[in-house]
């Protein structure tokens, strides 16, 4: 083999290798947006739960009167912060909750009802309704 078809083999292999890892990083930064998006829903969920536990915890252990309370609140760590707003529709012994979760650019909801029996605290509490959007 002369000089220069060693030369173009050697940067035809460099091509063909550019090509595959260029095709690799995609594919990897695609799986990694992914898992990001996955991570932020889950979080959003879990500051939805939190919330409706929360209210939960009221119903569980004071005597409201009839209405609608909403508990809101702002999270903030080192790695993420999101807020939740649960919205609480109580009329004795009926409940409906509504709790949202956000965190970045996502949002998930937590719809329940129930209803709350016994005659002094700790109520019992029992969902007959759970839904997650």
């Amino acid at each position: 083999m002369k000089k220069g078809q060693i030369l173009i083999a050697v940067l035809l292999i460099f091509v063909i290798l550019s090509l595959v890892m260029t095709g690799v990083l995609n594919i990897w930064e695609g799986n990694i947006r992914k898992v990001g998006a996955q991570i932020g829903e889950k979080q959003a969920l879990y500051l939805a739960e939190g919330g409706a536990e929360i209210a939960i915890y009221s119903l569980i252990w004071f005597n409201p009167s009839t209405g609608t309370y909403t508990y809101s609140g702002i999270i903030t760590q080192t790695d993420f912060s999101g807020r939740y707003t649960t919205t609480l529709l109580w009329d004795n012994p009926n409940f409906k909750l509504l709790s949202i979760g956000t965190v970045d650019l996502w949002t998930r909801t937590l719809s329940m009802e129930g209803t709350r029996s016994g005659t002094s605290s700790p109520y019992t509490i029992t969902i007959t309704l759970w839904s997650e959007d």
